[in-house]
């Protein structure tokens, strides 16, 4: 296993010397994944969480985690969630329009919300064992999703919003907690077993 502070910092050093190809493709997948699972035990431990942690990278669920002072093991799944017809790699073909996205949060032509709501459900049908937690990358930038209001407090909206529609079920997830962190790693949320938030420096704004 390896130290998980040890390897986020390799990471965010390799970001550095690539730039924007870390973020783009598929050439740096699971260094990427290391990046996300190391911001989200870097927002875990500004909350007195998870101060250690070693993690082993692995085919299904994508992590082993154990951690020293809480004596704990456990799995993590990681799932990135893209805007509606984005596919990793694509870009190599075709530049991603940024202006695009950003004309559609005042037209509404896409639905922006509906890859997450996917994702979710697709993750939710699959069993991958006790003691396995869910983090999805939700890697839509706020400036595609809404001009005002906070990021936490929208996903949280719409979350709500299909568990009462009934097209989301959470009563019956199999995770142990499922994390939701932003495009820029650095806020992150919970919505099971409770929709709190975890880290945010808007956090004073939260009220799902």
């Amino acid at each position: 296993m390896k130290n998980l502070q040890k390897e986020y910092l390799r990471v965010l050093k390799l970001f550095d010397k690539v730039g924007i190809e870390f973020l783009s493709g598929n050439k740096y997948k699971k260094d990427r994944e290391w990046w996300l699972i190391g911001s989200m035990f870097k927002l875990l431990r500004a909350n007195d969480k998870y101060c250690d942690a070693y993690a082993l990278s692995q085919e299904s669920p994508d992590f082993n985690i154990k951690t020293v002072m809480q004596e704990s093991e456990f799995n993590i799944e990681v799932c990135e969630v893209l805007h509606p017809g984005r596919k990793r790699g694509a870009e190599e073909k075709k530049e991603f329009d940024d202006g695009f996205w950003i004309k559609n949060v005042e037209d509404r032509k896409i639905d922006i919300w509906k890859t997450l709501k996917s994702g979710l459900q697709n993750k939710l049908r699959k069993d991958y064992g006790n003691n396995c937690w869910l983090l999805i990358y939700h890697n839509i930038p706020m400036r595609h999703i809404s001009n005002m209001g906070f990021w936490a407090n929208l996903v949280c909206a719409n979350i709500k919003e299909w568990i009462a529609d009934k097209s989301l079920d959470l009563q019956n997830c199999k995770f142990e907690n499922i994390f939701i962190i932003n495009s820029g790693a650095d806020k992150l949320i919970t919505i099971y077993p409770e929709f709190s938030i975890v880290y945010s420096e808007d956090e004073q704004y939260f009220y799902c």
